[in-house]
């Protein structure tokens, strides 16, 4: 009896208003700061950093490579255990002055110790963690229960554009100024802005075991919540994304003009189809854009199987399905996944619960991209495609079973209809 609907569409300039403008500043600041204290620099360029460090090109890096992935599953699993017994902030505060420390160790690597590579690696190893305590989980979980019901999806969704532009223009920028600057700079110029995100953080009911999330209601919104987060990467988006420049190669573009202008024109289409989300998300709904989108997912895969089978003479059909995809995703598991998972939690477990979604999904990510490689050399790409385009209709039918509309219904409505 006292739960309303929300009858009323929200504008989105309202979101720019009053305490909504608070919560977006709040969730924009959280993102800005997951992406500019050096996260895509440090990860994406980690082989790289680990050979300037003296290690082979193919042996070494790859290990600390797969390592670093571990530690990330590792990390993330110590969240969920305490996320809800310590607090977010005293997890941000102590995982971010991590960060700080990790980051000035590798500016003193490439400027005092570079005959020292041990310091390389205990850095990347320490941002890792560190970052999988604070910045990796917390901060989604944080954007998920600050905006109010109504502009609760396009806050998000605002969210995550910030997210993907800065990750974009992080990563595009880092080897420019890298050489105009050198790395070490570069690596205490990030620390400094850990420190001061670390003022950031400071000026912006009950504890729930670990075992009630297994019961339930909160067994069910566990469910959708790892269905949706690991059908995100079985999907194939680890693979079609990660690899996208060897996609492209082999489909008879060059190694380093025309494959890096797609794959920025990827970039910039994700940008675009994220904001086209943030639009429609509360008008439409969530089921519909999963399956329109997941549907254009499906197709493009095909594509991409047949491409590498019947039509290789072709490349604009790996093109078309590239950028076919990337959008469709970008529609659908992209943005929605994450706010879907963000709402069916009740309160007391959504911590627990959103961590456990995020330790999901980074599993599934590492083990897609991981076996890609193998199962391609053992089946071929174009049967891979096909096999990720038939787990995309399998979802399909998750979809429509198992994951409610919660659009426009207040979280009490959601844990009583949708749960």
């Amino acid at each position: 009896m006292g739960m309303t609907r929300v009858g009323k569409e929200a504008t989105l300039g309202e979101i720019f208003q009053g305490k909504c403008l608070k919560a977006l500043t709040i969730a924009g600041g959280l993102v800005l700061l997951q992406q500019i204290t050096g996260q895509p620099s440090v990860l994406y360029y980690a082989p790289s950093i680990l050979q300037t460090a003296g290690f082979s090109a193919a042996t070494d890096a790859t290990r600390i490579s797969i390592l670093l992935g571990l530690l990330k599953l590792v990390m993330t699993g110590a969240a969920v255990i305490v996320i809800d017994k310590l607090g977010r902030r005293p997890l941000l505060f102590g995982g971010v002055s991590g960060m700080v420390i990790s980051l000035f160790l590798l500016g003193s690597y490439y400027i005092f110790y570079n005959t020292v590579p041990a310091v390389a690696v205990v850095a990347l190893l320490l941002y890792v963690g560190c970052y999988q305590l604070s910045f990796g989980p917390i901060g989604w979980l944080m954007i998920s229960e600050i905006f109010p019901l109504k502009l609760r999806g396009r806050g998000i969704s605002i969210a995550v554009l910030v997210n993907f532009g800065t990750n974009a223009l992080v990563t595009f920028a880092f080897s420019p100024l890298k050489e105009l600057f050198g790395a070490g700079v570069l690596f205490f110029g990030f620390g400094v802005i850990c420190v001061l995100s670390l003022f950031f953080i400071y000026f912006i009911g009950k504890e729930a075991t670990l075992g009630e999330i297994f019961q339930g209601k909160c067994l069910k919104a566990l469910t959708i919540a790892g269905g949706l987060v690991l059908l995100q990467q079985i999907t194939g988006q680890p693979s079609v994304l990660y690899y996208a420049p060897s996609i492209l190669q082999t489909a008879g573009f060059s190694a380093a003009t025309d494959a890096t202008r797609i794959s920025i024109l990827l970039g910039l289409l994700k940008l675009v189809m994220t904001g086209a989300a943030v639009i429609v998300i509360d008008k439409l709904g969530r089921r519909p854009l999963l399956f329109g989108g997941v549907s254009g997912m499906v197709i493009s895969l095909f594509l991409l199987g047949s491409y590498y089978i019947f039509y290789n003479t072709v490349p604009a059909v790996a093109v078309v399905a590239l950028l076919l995809y990337v959008g469709c995703y970008q529609l659908s598991f992209g943005p929605i996944g994450w706010l879907m998972i963000s709402e069916i939690f009740p309160l007391k477990l959504r911590g627990r619960g959103i961590s456990i979604a995020v330790l999901v999904n980074f599993g599934t990510n590492a083990l897609v991209t991981f076996a890609f490689s193998p199962l391609k050399e053992l089946f071929g790409a174009g049967v891979l495609f096909f096999g990720f385009g038939v787990i995309c209709v399998l979802s399909l039918f998750f979809i429509y079973f198992i994951v409610p509309e919660t659009k426009g219904l207040t979280l009490e409505e959601i844990e009583a209809k949708c749960l």
